[in-house]
């Protein structure tokens, strides 16, 4: 029964608490720990879920109010999973969410370490992986010509691990789903979606391009929040723009010393 540490107070005023600008939270509403001793709370009325040490220290705070996907609407409870995941009953959006959330312990890379890189391949990644922790809040559409790209390379089961939200069109995500790089299926890190065969046939009459480079044009312009295309084909780079779609090369990821801040996703 002895107090080992406390985050927060109570009010300072009376009357109306939730006004209270003193408040360290809006409602802490459930927490959960992983494997490591880290506790992760859940505020229902900031949306936030805060990563705390065992000794009460804030070490990051995730989440953001809203509807999209990865935003939450006054959650009300939280649950640890394992490896890195939490399922998060997100209340009032009326949806359970399955977040991957890095742990604070590990590093990017002890996780590249995890895949089995050499200590080489993990020197070459670090301007990679800087990269890539900047744009977590993107959701990326891949095509099979940046994947086969970056599978000749070693760095595909690295690049999507690090990017979070990547998705593919569902006919690729069957041939790939079973394919492993350095040891990791890549059906446990890529995401799939249906999207609007008829925006594809419309896609494919405009510029005269395959259904499988229709197809990922259509996923990309349909799914919601800050996309970003990687694609290694011409035709799908050169179309993107006219759709409204940002689209990246696979060098555009790996040359990152080159690239200004004027070259960040839009």
């Amino acid at each position: 029964g002895k107090s080992l540490w406390t985050y927060g107070k109570p009010p300072s005023k009376k009357g109306d608490l939730l006004k209270d600008k003193d408040r360290t939270f809006g409602l802490p509403e459930s927490i959960t720990i992983d494997d490591d001793g880290i506790l992760y709370v859940v505020d229902a009325f900031a949306g936030e879920i805060y990563i705390m040490d065992n000794k009460g220290k804030v070490l990051n705070k995730v989440g953001s109010w809203g509807h999209n996907e990865g935003e939450l609407y006054y959650p009300a409870g939280i649950a640890y999973g394992g490896n890195e995941t939490f399922a998060i009953a997100d209340k009032f959006n009326d949806r359970v969410q399955v977040l991957r959330i890095p742990s604070p312990l590990i590093t990017p890379a002890e996780r590249l370490t995890g895949y089995g890189l050499p200590i080489a391949a993990l020197i070459a990644l670090v301007a990679l992986v800087a990269w890539i922790l900047r744009r977590r809040s993107f959701k990326y559409v891949l095509d099979e010509a940046f994947l086969r790209e970056a599978l000749s390379k070693g760095h595909a089961a690295s690049i999507i691990s690090e990017l979070g939200n990547v998705y593919v069109a569902g006919p690729l995500f069957g041939r790939y789903k079973d394919v492993e790089d350095n040891g990791v299926q890549l059906g446990k890190l890529l995401k799939t979606k249906p999207h609007s065969p008829d925006l594809a046939t419309t896609i494919t009459s405009e510029i005269g391009c395959s259904a499988e480079e229709a197809d990922v044009l259509s996923l990309a312009k349909e799914i919601k929040g800050r996309v970003v295309l990687l694609t290694e084909s011409n035709k799908v780079a050169d179309a993107a723009p006219s759709f409204g779609i940002v689209a990246k090369r696979y060098d555009d990821l790996v040359d990152v010393q080159s690239e200004s801040p004027a070259g960040e996703p839009a």
